[in-house]
């Protein structure tokens, strides 16, 4: 019967520290918050123009007729384009509870924390 009593002790203590990890990964408890961030892209787009260019030629018997030629230019222009990044902020308690930090707030290129 004791140790039945000491599993079950350990089985409420990992309940709890399992719902301990729960509640520091919610923004509202102090763990971290993301937020989608809209970014600004540029880039370089390219398009082809046809171009018609009139000249002369010699037609038979002698004749001046003309006709064009259709060469293609090349366009480029800069675009812009808005993007949603997602961005995470931790809370300063976060940061102190080292053994949970690593499971809910994640760390990259847009973290703050």
């Amino acid at each position: 019967m004791r140790r039945g009593g000491w599993l079950w002790t350990m089985g409420l203590a990992m309940v709890l520290a399992a719902t301990r990890v729960e509640s520091f990964s919610s923004s509202r408890c102090g763990g971290c918050s993301m937020e989608m961030r809209s970014h600004t892209v540029s880039y370089l787009a390219s398009h082809v123009q046809p171009v018609h260019q009139p000249y002369l030629t010699l037609c038979p018997g002698n004749r001046l007729c003309s006709t064009y030629r259709t060469t293609y230019k090349v366009g480029r222009r800069q675009l812009y384009q808005k993007i949603l990044r997602p961005e995470y902020i931790c809370a300063p308690e976060w940061k102190r509870i080292s053994a949970f930090s690593r499971l809910g707030c994640p760390t990259g290129a847009f973290s703050f924390c």
